[in-house]
């Protein structure tokens, strides 16, 4: 009986620091993940156009629905991870943050406009490094967004 007991505890507590392992090494994936692949997702969105004859337009802006469905969800759940995490380190200071963080959502939407227009009429870069920037701009908004929401109700 005491064997049971001394090894269900075993199996607990390698169960609960495997989880702890688990959860510190996902704010660093979800980190790179992040930055790294959601700009691929959101610019091979907007590049397939040429080769997808179902494209949609909004704005004046062509992209393809499924891959850029599936850009917002993974933007969404990885900005959500990352806000919590820096919403629960940043605790003290949250509120100087709120300014701090309007001003990059201007910056950001600023940073997207301007790869827009850059990829349809100055072409100062490739499309594809255009729509990664814009990709990368883009998800960024999205992440100070749900950090400004985890900042006011923390």
């Amino acid at each position: 009986m005491k064997s049971i007991a001394i090894f269900s505890v075993i199996i607990i507590a390698f169960g609960l620091s495997f989880s702890k392992h688990i959860s510190i090494i996902m704010y660093p994936l979800s980190a790179v993940l992040f930055y790294v692949y959601l700009p691929v997702l959101y610019a091979s969105s907007r590049r397939n156009v040429l080769q997808h004859k179902k494209e949609k337009e909004v704005f004046n802006i062509k992209f393809y629905p499924m891959e850029l469905s599936l850009w917002l969800a993974c933007t969404c759940f990885l900005a959500f991870v990352m806000s919590h995490l820096l919403a629960d380190l940043l605790f003290h200071q949250l509120e100087h943050l709120y300014h701090f963080t309007y001003f990059l959502i201007l910056m950001g939407l600023a940073g997207a406009v301007f790869c827009e227009l850059d990829a349809n009429r100055l072409h100062l870069l490739s499309k594809k490094i255009d729509y990664r920037l814009q990709g990368r701009f883009l998800s960024f908004e999205i992440f100070f967004i749900i950090f400004l929401f985890f900042a006011m109700n923390h």
